[in-house]
């Protein structure tokens, strides 16, 4: 019968009416009613963003692709430079490294001393003598740009040359993160849309 129907609809508008001022009124006590009308400006942006893509400037992207990965491989040289040509996916010769030639104290694990290669411990190492300096720096240099090229840089790439429009897909999710906060999983090049620095924003352009 159409008027069950009807009669449903207007009891699922009234409580609806009645659930979004009961919010309202808390969100006005708790002093988060700019928190929610930023939100409401935004998500239909962010709707039409997730539905139709972002555009990357294709020119640009293949320009800073070639210029970070010849960065990434001027500081892979420059390491296996200083360390004398060691397999950086052995753990034995790195720990060989690390702890024998540059002398960096053996962490210890519940009590332990252990030759470890894990960033968890080896991320927190001091340097004392300035190779141990000189390391780190190029670690930490190795470690960026091979961030940056592989949550990045080599996706949006691998899109402008994979696709004939270079448009780039992530989905946004709500209520999923421990704090609250949006966020987004990526499509085919898993590039998170809110979580890609900010200087390669420019990448980015009207289609």
């Amino acid at each position: 019968d159409p008027r069950w129907l009807l009669e449903y609809c207007d009891q699922d508008v009234l409580v609806t009416e009645r659930l979004f001022k009961i919010q309202r009124d808390i969100l006005s006590t708790e002093g988060l009613l700019n928190v929610f009308y930023a939100r409401c400006l935004s998500t239909p942006a962010l709707a039409d963003i997730e539905a139709r893509g972002m555009a990357l400037d294709k020119e640009a992207v293949v320009k800073e692709y070639n210029a970070l990965a010849y960065e990434y491989a001027e500081v892979m040289r420059e390491l296996s430079d200083f360390t004398g040509g060691i397999n950086p996916r052995s753990p034995k010769q790195v720990a060989g490294f690390l702890y024998d030639v540059l002398g960096f104290p053996v962490p210890k694990i519940r009590g332990t001393e252990v030759r470890t290669t894990d960033k968890k411990y080896t991320a927190h190492f001091k340097a004392t003598t300035v190779k141990q300096r000189k390391f780190l720096e190029l670690k930490k240099k190795q470690g960026a740009l091979n961030a940056a090229l592989t949550k990045t840089i080599k996706p949006f790439y691998e899109c402008v040359s994979e696709t004939p429009d270079g448009i780039l897909y992530a989905g946004f999710n709500q209520a999923i993160t421990q704090t609250h906060r949006l966020s987004s999983s990526g499509k085919k090049y898993g590039v998170q849309f809110q979580n890609f620095p900010r200087k390669y924003k420019r990448l980015i352009k009207a289609r």
